[in-house]
């Protein structure tokens, strides 16, 4: 059994471990304008079949979540950025019996977000041309991860900070790092 508890704690398993947790970040695009409190009843059911379908078999988070935004907007004067963000938090977790039978899509109460990411892009922010302005759609960018994965991420970095001693040259270029017992990072 020790060998079992020193692969446990080893680097190898930690890698391993983040990794299955990264899997569980979900990652959601949809290909709508997105608009505040002025969204049609085919709009929100197109958004909230398209988070369903993304979904898959997955459920919804039962515990703490983190939730980030992204907007990308066409509109010249699009709503405010607080606006957007909930109306698509209502749309995410409250039942809309008029529209679809799904309930709670993404999580259970709005209580649950503990942390939230937004932001809006404008097309014309992010180019310098109108040929790419018109390469960039509207659309809604949702990632969604569990606070306690992230708080074991956390932990994670941590340790590799406190473990092992990076190194820098002159010029700001990494080195190899190494820890006490000689494993490159």
């Amino acid at each position: 059994m020790r060998s079992f508890n020193e692969y446990l704690n080893s680097d190898k398993s930690q890698v391993h471990q983040y990794h299955k947790r990264r899997k569980k970040l979900l990652f959601l695009v949809v290909n709508q304008e997105p608009k505040s409190k002025n969204i049609s009843d085919k709009e929100i059911s197109f958004f909230r079949s398209e988070i369903k379908r993304q979904m898959g078999k997955r459920r919804r988070f039962q515990g703490d979540v983190i939730l980030d935004f992204t907007f990308w907007v066409t509109k010249r004067n699009p709503p405010t950025l607080h606006k957007l963000v909930k109306n698509y938090m209502d749309l995410l977790h409250k039942d809309f019996p008029k529209v679809d039978k799904n309930r709670q899509l993404l999580f259970k109460d709005d209580s649950q977000v503990k942390f939230l990411l937004a932001r809006c892009f404008f097309p014309n922010e992010m180019s310098n041309t109108e040929e790419e302005d018109a390469e960039r759609d509207w659309k809604i960018v949702i990632k969604a991860y569990s606070l306690s994965n992230f708080v074991q991420d956390l932990q994670l970095a941590r340790y590799h900070c406190v473990t092992y001693k990076y190194e820098f040259e002159d010029d700001g270029i990494y080195q190899d790092a190494y820890n006490e017992n000689g494993l490159t990072v």
